[in-house]
């Protein structure tokens, strides 16, 4: 099975569902997605839009990687 990534520029990969969620989240009016080209080979990512001009807060995406590394850590200290 392959898993669909994308990367956005100063936050790295995220997955396909984590584009669904976002999408669904409540506030956010999705207009699409806008491809870009990072500056490295082959380098293509998204940049989702909430309304028609304002670019969804980055500092959502660094919410839930943040939370996936704090749980992380947590799994990791309860097994020791």
């Amino acid at each position: 099975m392959i898993e669909f990534r994308y990367l956005l520029s100063g936050v790295g990969y995220i997955s396909k569902e984590t584009v669904k969620k976002i999408i669904r989240t409540p506030g956010v009016k999705f207009s699409g997605f806008k491809r870009y080209h990072d500056g490295l080979p082959g380098a293509c990512g998204i940049v989702v839009f909430s309304g028609k001009t304002h670019r969804l807060d980055i500092q959502y995406f660094k919410k839930i990687n943040l939370a996936k590394t704090e749980l992380q850590e947590t799994k990791q200290t309860a097994k020791v």
